[in-house]
């Protein structure tokens, strides 16, 4: 029975954590333990072949369509705002395509591990901090792209309407455009441990100043929830 109650509590308590601040704040911490044992083995700019095949599948998986998103959005090449960019990897694949890159992380183990794990690419600007800061401080002179791996269905609603504000607003350059592989649903928003799929209806909403194209497929094998990964956007305004 304690045993239980102990299970029942740490559930409450998350629950409560992810609805006042987020899951994403408190699971950065993680990225110390994840990689502290691999930190010294590094070689930088060199991926071994066990993660060279999970980031392939990353970059190539249908809520992200990275490579077709490129060839249909060939213009714009100017600069990257990578949001929670994690130990790196999307900036550095994406360094090769852009002049610029900003990538944006909340966790100071994660930026210290893709600085040295992407030592030679000169053109990223690794920033510890958290996007509705850091993007209001950026000044746009052409359009941008901005993506999103699965960052953002981790934060409070709050948070996410701070990023879309800025986002959407007038100082974020016409043709500007957006690949953000998160979670959204047809119908209602759904809020689950550690994730929150939020409608096309909300997205919709708070993006009101981009043409939005909802092409992510299933993702859950529940019937009722029907929640869904990935959609590409173009600032129209």
């Amino acid at each position: 029975m304690k045993y239980i109650k102990k299970i029942f509590f740490k559930l409450l308590k998350s629950y409560i954590f992810q609805n006042k601040y987020s899951s994403f704040e408190h699971h950065n911490k993680d990225w110390k333990v994840i990689y502290n044992n691999d930190y010294k083995n590094i070689e930088p700019n060199k991926d071994s072949p066990s993660r060279k095949k999970h980031l392939h599948f990353l970059y190539n998986q249908p809520s992200l369509k990275m490579s077709h998103f490129l060839k249909k959005f060939k213009k714009n090449r100017y600069l990257v705002v990578d949001i929670g960019s994690g130990d790196g990897w999307l900036s550095a694949k994406l360094s090769k395509f852009f002049k610029k890159i900003i990538a944006i992380e909340t966790s100071k183990e994660a930026v210290k591990l893709a600085k040295k794990r992407y030592k030679k690419h000169s053109n990223i600007n690794w920033i510890n901090g958290f996007a509705e800061d850091c993007i209001s401080k950026i000044e746009f002179k052409k359009p941008v792209l901005f993506t999103s791996l699965h960052v953002l269905s981790h934060l409070t609603d709050n948070q996410v309407l701070k990023i879309c504000k800025i986002i959407n607003s007038k100082n974020i350059p016409k043709n500007s455009i957006l690949n953000f592989s998160e979670l959204y649903t047809k119908v209602n928003s759904i809020r689950k441990y550690m994730n929150t799929s939020r409608s096309i209806k909300w997205w919709s909403k708070n993006l009101s100043n981009w043409r939005l194209d909802f092409h992510g497929p299933v993702i859950s094998k529940i019937k009722n929830e029907k929640r869904h990964k990935g959609f590409w956007g173009h600032k129209i305004i």
